[in-house]
């Protein structure tokens, strides 16, 4: 039984880190366009850029901004 009520416990601690992890995503983008294909950015000075999916949503990660210049991964 100790082992069940642990399983238990560890399951339970996990769904509070998801939560934590779930409002860190909660991230504040605007749209951006660069070389006439649309992109979401966290800040164009030192931030994050995403691709745009078709459907208007946030898709990966795919480059970030230092001090204003733009870097794609």
């Amino acid at each position: 039984n100790l082992n069940i009520e642990n399983e238990i416990e560890t399951e339970g601690e996990e769904d509070d880190e998801e939560d934590e992890d779930d409002e860190e995503d909660d991230l504040e983008v605007e749209e951006w366009v660069y070389d006439k294909k649309n992109y979401y950015i966290t800040d164009a000075n030192n931030g994050i850029i995403f691709e745009s999916l078709e459907n208007d949503e946030i898709g990966e990660e795919v480059g970030y901004f230092k001090n204003g210049e733009v870097f794609f991964s």
